[in-house]
């Protein structure tokens, strides 16, 4: 399914999402999500890895999602208000949940999945320095969150859009004996070695749907 698939909470999409899973075990019925940088071989072996302790303890980690553009459908004559947003669906809350959730998603899942868990606790800014006029939507143009887990470890998310800026979307990860680009597959060590995934490289999208059908 779809990422923002309950982009409103106050739509039944919301709760009918909750009984599916629900009914997951032991019902016969899968569900998979969008998140694909699970299904991607690079991503499961570096992770993998990780909670191996190939870095040591996780104390910091970084989800960055910089983007220089974004794309738009301008208004036609004739076109309501629905159609508009409809068009321009990323950029409405009610349609897409705003950039996190639509996009940066896939950077925060990265992260918890790391940390084989959510964050107890957040705390940041967000705001519309560029895009906000009428016809820009109404989502945010850039955020800053800072995330803490249950043992004390940080993340610092940070995703931006903003034209003519630096594009920049990846994952990283600082432990006691190294540092993990995560979405790059390399590991640099305090002792100086270093580590990069060279296994095959699937497609996830595909993966996914693989595993979908293997589960049925």
């Amino acid at each position: 399914m779809p990422v923002p698939v309950a982009a409103n909470r106050r739509m039944p999409s919301r709760s009918s999402c909750t009984q599916w899973a629900c009914q997951t075990s032991g019902g016969g019925l899968s569900v998979v999500s969008g998140l694909c940088l699970r299904s991607d071989n690079g991503f499961r072996e570096t992770v993998r890895r990780i909670h191996d302790g190939a870095i040591g303890d996780v104390v910091a980690l970084f989800a960055n999602d910089y983007r220089s553009g974004r794309w738009d459908k301008p208004r036609q004559p004739g076109w309501t208000d629905m159609l508009y947003q409809m068009r321009n669906w990323y950029y409405f809350v009610w349609t897409c949940g705003d950039h996190i959730n639509e996009q940066h998603i896939h950077n925060l899942d990265v992260i918890n999945w790391v940390k084989k868990g959510p964050p107890v606790s957040a705390q940041g800014v967000g705001g519309r320095q560029i895009y906000n006029f009428p016809d820009q939507g109404e989502i945010f143009d850039h955020h800053m969150i800072e995330y803490t887990y249950a043992d004390g470890s940080v993340m610092l998310s940070e995703c931006r859009h903003q034209p003519k800026t630096w594009h920049n979307v990846s994952e990283h990860a600082h432990g006691t004996k190294g540092y993990a680009n995560i979405g790059a597959g390399t590991f640099d060590m305090r002792d100086g070695t270093k580590w990069k995934y060279k296994g095959v490289n699937a497609n996830p999208y595909q993966v996914e749907h693989d595993d979908l059908a293997a589960a049925i």
